[in-house]
């Protein structure tokens, strides 16, 4: 593939990803409105269920998640306020507040899985295993790649 080619492919992805990325929080807000949990905040419970005895300060969620830090605040204080986050001051610096997911957290994570999973299952109905595991291999060195070079753009 010549250098013009491989680039307009680039770029194409780069475009099908956002596209993606808009169609999939579309639905996703749809299928979560009748829950405690908008998608912003489901994103940030996913983040906070995958290993629930970690805690996170403001600061690392908004790096995890690319945002400013009075964005990540507003939403941790309304987890908080939900009660499905609790917060502690860190051992060794009383300034500082690290957030952990609470059962309710979890509780609430697993109602809006489920609220999500059929539509997951029915948009991967006909993908084969073999089709469905390389797209995930494939974004997966995609997200590592762009997760270890964020600064590449300046």
């Amino acid at each position: 593939m010549g250098e013009p080619k491989r680039l307009d492919t680039a770029f194409r992805i780069v475009t099908w990803s956002h596209i993606v990325a808009q169609l999939t929080g579309t639905w996703a807000n749809r299928l979560l409105a009748p829950t405690d949990v908008p998608f912003a905040q489901f994103g940030v419970l996913q983040h906070f269920a995958r290993y629930p005895e970690w805690g996170h300060t403001v600061g690392e969620v908004a790096s995890a998640f690319q945002a400013n830090q009075p964005a990540i605040t507003k939403t941790l204080q309304n987890l908080v306020r939900k009660g499905f986050l609790r917060v502690e001051r860190a051992h060794g610096d009383g300034r500082k507040r690290v957030h952990f997911v609470t059962a309710a957290g979890q509780a609430a994570h697993r109602a809006a899985l489920a609220r999500l999973a059929p539509v997951a299952a029915l948009t991967f109905a006909d993908w084969s295993d073999v089709d469905l595991e390389k797209l995930d291999a494939l974004m997966t060195r995609l997200k590592t790649w762009l997760d270890t070079n964020r600064d590449a753009a300046g």
